[in-house]
C-alpha cells in the first residue's frame, strides 16, 4: 500500500494532573498537568527502531516520523515552553539513535508537532520561538463546522461557502506567524512541495512554509461530537 507510519508519543507519561489546580476549577476535568515527561519508553522505542533499520532486518516497519501530543495546549495541559523542551529532547534522541553517519542520518524520521487546534493563541507563537528548528512539519487539528451537537448553526455553515475558506485562511495565518516569529527575510526563499521532497510523502497542505516546514492537517472531521 506504500504507506508511512507516523508513530504518536505519548506527552503525559510522567505527568499527573494538577489536583490542586483541578479543586478550583473542576469545570476544565483536571486538564493542567504538573511534572516532567518520562521520555525512557519513547527512547525505548527510537533506539530499537533505529538498531533494526541498521542491521536491515526483514519485515521490519520503518517508522517515517513521530508525532509529539495531542491538543495538550488546552488550559495549559502542559505549557509551551516544556513542549518545546520534551521536542528538543526527542530531536536529541533521534539524532543519537540514527547516529552521525549520513546514510542512517538520512534515514532518520521527521518529528512533527504541536497538534493544535488554536493557532491565534500566544501559545503557538512560544512554542515557535523554542522549538521551530526541531520540527519537520506543524500540525494542527481542523474541525471547520464546529460542534456537530451545535444542531441550529451546523446547517447554515454547510450551506454557506464563505464558511469553509476559514480553514484556508488559518493556514495562512499559521504560515504568517510562523514567517513573523522565526524566519527572517533574507530566510524566505520558495521550499519544495513536500517535507522530504519525494513524490510519495503522505498528502499534505499545498501551503508551505519557508524553510520548507509543512503545514499539516492531522486531524479533521467536519465536526466533532457528531
Amino acid at each position: 500500500a506504500n504507506c508511512k507510519l507516523v508513530f504518536g508519543l505519548n506527552a503525559l507519561a510522567g505527568r499527573k494532573r494538577d489536583t490542586e489546580w483541578y479543586a478550583h476549577d473542576q469545570k476544565h476535568a483536571g486538564t493542567k498537568c504538573v511534572g516532567m515527561w518520562d521520555s525512557r519508553n519513547a527512547r525505548a522505542l527510537m533506539e530499537a527502531t533505529a538498531l533494526e533499520e541498521r542491521t536491515d532486518k526483514k519485515g521490519i516497519a520503518k517508522v517515517w516520523a513521530y508525532s509529539y501530543g495531542n491538543e495538550i495546549h488546552k488550559e495549559d495541559c502542559v505549557t509551551a515552553e516544556e513542549y518545546a523542551k520534551d521536542i528538543k529532547e526527542i530531536a536529541h534522541i533521534l539524532s543519537n539513535a540514527y547516529g552521525r553517519h549520513l546514510m542512517y542520518n538520512k534515514a532518520k524520521p521527521k518529528l512533527i508537532a504541536p497538534d493544535l487546534i488554536n493557532f491565534n493563541s500566544g501559545y503557538f507563537d512560544e512554542f515557535l520561538t523554542h522549538a521551530a528548528g526541531d520540527i519537520s512539519a506543524i500540525s494542527f487539528h481542523g474541525y471547520p463546522l464546529g460542534a456537530g451537537l451545535d444542531t441550529k448553526s451546523l446547517f447554515s455553515k454547510v450551506m454557506t461557502p464563505s464558511w469553509h475558506d476559514k480553514m484556508t485562511r488559518k493556514m495562512k495565518e499559521t504560515i504568517g506567524t510562523f514567517v513573523a516569529k522565526v524566519v527572517t527575510p533574507k530566510m524566505v526563499t520558495p521550499a519544495p512541495a513536500t517535507i522530504d521532497g519525494g513524490s510519495d510523502t503522505p498528502r499534505q497542505s499545498p501551503l508551505i512554509s519557508p524553510r520548507g516546514v509543512g503545514i499539516w492537517m492531522s486531524e479533521t472531521g467536519g465536526c466533532y461530537n457528531s
